[in-house]
C-alpha cells in the first residue's frame, strides 16, 4: 500500500526464567501469513522451570516460523520473523 511503511522483526525467545539455557516449543497458536496485534500469545514454551506464552511485541503478520512445535530452541534464539504494520 501506499504510504505504508513495514519493517521486518524477528521473534526471538526470551529468558524464562533466571539460569535457563533452553526451553521446548510447546505449540504454536499462529501460522506464517496470520495478521497477529500487539499482545497476542504466538507461541507456548517451556522451561525447566516454567511455562509461558510469548507475546506478540508488535502489530503485524507473520512471514516465516523457524521453529516447529516439540524443537528445543535457546534462550534469544530467532523462531519467527514478521513484518510490523
Amino acid at each position: 500500500m501506499k504510504g505504508v511503511k513495514y519493517s521486518m522483526k524477528k521473534i526471538t525467545i526470551p529468558e524464562v526464567a533466571m539460569g535457563d539455557a533452553e526451553v521446548d516449543i510447546i505449540k504454536w497458536h499462529v501460522k506464517e501469513g496470520d495478521k497477529i496485534k500487539k499482545g497476542d500469545v504466538l507461541v507456548e514454551i517451556e522451561s525447566e522451570k516454567a511455562s509461558v506464552g510469548v507475546e506478540a511485541e508488535y502489530d503485524g503478520v507473520i512471514t516465516k516460523i523457524l521453529a516447529k512445535d516439540g524443537e528445543v530452541t535457546s534462550i534469544g534464539q530467532v523462531i519467527a520473523e514478521m513484518e510490523e504494520s
